[in-house]
């Protein structure tokens, strides 16, 4: 059964630097094969609600303002990592001198 199983390519695993052959029905991709163009063949709920410009431009600025407060975190907080980091390392180095 092994044999057969390894015959047929199912349930093989690769070894690196190997790839399966393709049968020619096989074309790579992973689920369906064509993509829906037409807005019909989008369901419902995948569309995108109509929303007005104004709400659009407040969920933008309200982003915008979210991302300049976590740059600003972010950079205030650097030096002190940093200065963690080396004092961390330092502790480090002097456990390994004095063994």
């Amino acid at each position: 059964m092994a044999q057969r199983r390894a015959a047929a390519g199912k349930g093989r695993r690769w070894r690196r630097g190997e790839a399966p052959a393709l049968d020619d029905t096989d074309t790579g991709q992973r689920g369906p094969t064509t993509s829906p163009r037409d807005p019909s063949d989008v369901a419902e709920w995948a569309r995108p609600a109509e929303e007005s410009q104004a709400d659009r431009l407040r969920r933008r600025a309200a982003l915008l303002r979210d991302l300049a407060e976590a740059r600003e975190l972010r950079a205030r907080l650097a030096p002190r990592r940093t200065r963690v980091a080396r004092l961390r390392a330092m502790l480090r180095h002097a456990s390994y001198r004095t063994l």
